[in-house]
């Protein structure tokens, strides 16, 4: 049976969400492999020869500069269907339109800011986005703006396909490798949905023994 540590981050750092304290716990956990919310492109962008930016390749490419393991991108749904614009389009309507929204955002970055990981891997943290999650429903329902309602419907599908693509990526490499300690770094947002397809992934040929990391 393999065994795998499920990890929420942040793409952005923050206070203490820091590739630093990302580091620190991804060397807490040593990995022998690491599955990465990236596809094949940012794969290469952030290891190639302009460096890694986010929070989670910064930390990872420390930690595999004195580490031989292998780290691969799992997050391989194409996302053809929604264009940059249309997500900023689509967060500026939503956040534009609810002051309850902006609060808990807002609350969101402050919590994340002063207690990073920990935040970010808590219960409380789930509570919260999925209340996000409901007020964006509400609003773009509320709104009526059949330009909104086309693409917050396309980025629930979208986000729906690229979970699915994760985990079945990892059981299917699961299927021709026992993974002893390996480790799943996606962002929050995800945490609670991923969960769910986890539970409810049937596959009876692979064994994965999922923890969530809690400190």
């Amino acid at each position: 049976m393999s065994n795998i540590t499920f990890l929420s981050s942040c793409h952005f750092e923050t206070g203490n969400c820091s590739s630093i304290e990302l580091y620190k716990i991804i060397e807490g956990i040593a990995p022998d492999i690491i599955f990465e919310e990236l596809n094949q492109n940012g794969y290469n962008d952030h290891y190639g020869e302009e460096g890694p930016y986010s929070t989670e390749t910064k930390a990872i490419y420390k930690y595999l500069r004195n580490n031989n393991i292998q780290h691969i991108p799992v997050d391989t749904y194409d996302i053809k269907d929604l264009s940059k614009d249309d997500k900023k389009y689509m967060d500026n309507m939503i956040y534009n339109n609810s002051i309850e929204y902006q609060n808990l955002f807002n609350n969101q970055l402050k919590q994340l800011h002063l207690y990073g990981f920990k935040f970010l891997n808590s219960e409380e943290c789930t509570s919260l986005m999925l209340e996000l999650q409901k007020i964006e429903n509400n609003i773009q329902e509320q709104l009526c703006d059949d330009k909104l309602t086309n693409i917050y419907k396309t980025w629930i599908r979208i986000n729906n396909e690229r979970e699915n693509e994760m985990i079945k990526n990892i059981y299917n490499y699961c299927k021709a490798n026992i993974i002893n300690k390996g480790l799943l770094i996606t962002g929050a947002d995800h945490r609670n949905s991923l969960k769910n397809i986890i539970q409810n992934y049937k596959d009876n040929d692979i064994k994965i023994n999922w923890n969530y990391w809690n400190n």
